[in-house]
């Protein structure tokens, strides 16, 4: 009996470790000479540390949830003393985790991996902390076999980063941090964002997100067609002939604004865009099937990588199934790169 429940148990390990793959930061390859830092400080700020995205393994292409087998404070720590050596100055960098989220997607000859990589540095002083730099990044490989090139690849990047930034001292000492603010940085970064600090949205099309950000359109004179109040077509005023109209491409633009109301724009199509809670959300339908090659352009709604913030092992979190083989899926803004991220 007790063979039999340890053979169980072994199998039962087995296909636990099995259904994950595990993401570690390398140490580095090389030291530098006179960091600004002897000390090292981590905090996570992610919104679920648990979820860090997805792989593809096996050849049916399983989706596979990344995970660590040791906590990240402790191997960005390694990884930090593995970076300086004896020449080291006094003081104290705390790196503020915000974003590591994995997902590849598979074509007919070719994988590609992406990692959406988040990190704020301060240098802690006199019990506050002072800002240094943000790295906001995706990482993007192509491969056959892309799983191990990603996680590589991401280790890489985030080592490089935090070796560059270790030469740096906060430039401004007149706004320092509290652990408070650190936690509630999203906010405190919209507050000098004018979109999240105005009861009235401007009119017009808006190329990108910095547009958008900061309220200045590129055209406000619009000419909107609609189908049972459903926009079908926009024109501008021809540039090259007074008094004709040219029809815009959606593909050009990033959000239209009508009467208040903005849009995001994408595959010839708009999608309203609603402001709750300091937030700004899309909510569109997608197809409800975990068999299908998720990948944003194809659910029609993605703006970069961030589209499929919220997609793990096939499934959306904050969805509700309609019964019609279609999902309600929302995403937010990211007021740092205007991706729409599913939630």
């Amino acid at each position: 009996m007790k063979k039999t429940l340890l053979l169980i148990a072994f199998f039962s390990l087995a296909i636990i470790i099995n259904a994950q793959k595990n993401f570690n930061l390398s140490r580095s390859e090389k030291r530098i000479s006179y960091s600004s830092y002897n000390n090292f400080a981590f905090l996570d700020s992610r919104p679920n540390p648990d979820d860090m995205g997805f792989v593809l393994t096996s050849i049916f292409n399983k989706y596979t949830p990344v995970a660590v087998e040791k906590p990240l404070s402790e191997q960005f720590y390694y990884t930090f003393l593995s970076i300086i050596d004896s020449t080291a100055q006094s003081g104290t960098i705390l790196v503020q985790l915000r974003n590591l989220r994995f997902r590849e997607e598979t074509g007919s000859t070719s994988e590609k991996g992406f990692c959406n990589i988040r990190m704020s540095l301060y240098e802690e002083k006199d019990s506050a902390f002072h800002f240094i730099n943000t790295i906001d990044t995706i990482v993007m490989v192509k491969a056959m076999d892309v799983t191990g090139k990603l996680l590589e690849t991401t280790s890489k990047i985030i080592v490089s980063q935090l070796r560059k930034n270790l030469a740096f001292r906060a430039e401004d000492y007149s706004m320092p941090f509290t652990l408070d603010d650190l936690a509630n940085i999203d906010e405190l970064e919209k507050n000098s964002i004018p979109i999240y600090n105005t009861d009235v949205v401007a009119d017009g099309l808006y190329p990108d997100f910095k547009s958008f950000a900061y309220q200045t359109p590129s055209h406000t004179q619009l000419q909107i067609k609609r189908d049972h109040g459903i926009i079908q077509e926009i024109k501008i005023p021809h540039p090259e002939k007074s008094g004709k109209w040219k029809k815009i491409k959606p593909k050009d633009y990033y959000i239209v604004v009508v009467d208040s109301n903005p849009f995001l724009m994408h595959a010839n199509s708009y999608f309203p865009i609603i402001f709750e809670n300091g937030n700004y959300f899309v909510r569109t339908y997608i197809p409800n099937n975990n068999n299908v090659n998720i990948n944003g352009i194809q659910i029609g709604l993605a703006v970069g990588f961030g589209m499929i913030g919220g997609l793990v092992g096939g499934l959306f979190f904050n969805t509700t199934t309609t019964g019609n083989g279609t999902e309600l899926a929302t995403a937010k803004l990211d007021h740092i790169n205007g991706d729409f991220i599913i939630q």
